[in-house]
């Protein structure tokens, strides 16, 4: 009986519910247009796809995004309202808890 009590109060106080398995992409533009003159946008693709954005974000005020994401490795195109040229695409590895940063200069 006390074997079982045991058992039963270590499964109650786990906190396995606290575990991340996400981490943070942050994509930073030095020297970004003005929102009045363009607006940036980041796409985000697989590696497993890289036809089709898993994620579409505006960039507030073309300075910086963060975006959460399961660990993995992604692609990153970013992209003006102004323009279809897209920004050089980079890749990185996000990774449980930490921050991967991608930066774009303007003209890159």
């Amino acid at each position: 009986m006390l074997v079982l009590m045991s058992l039963l109060l270590f499964a109650c106080c786990s906190n396995d519910d606290d575990t991340t398995t996400e981490g943070t992409l942050r994509v930073v533009f030095n020297n970004p247009p003005s929102t009045a003159q363009e607006q940036l946008t980041v796409y985000v693709f697989s590696l497993y796809d890289k036809s089709y954005p898993i994620i579409e974000k505006d960039v507030p005020e073309n300075k910086q995004v963060d975006i959460d994401l399961n660990i993995g490795n992604y692609m990153v195109k970013a992209s003006s309202d102004r323009s279809s040229d897209f920004y050089e695409e980079q890749y990185c590895q996000v990774q449980q808890g930490k921050v991967c940063t991608v930066s774009y200069r303007r003209g890159n």
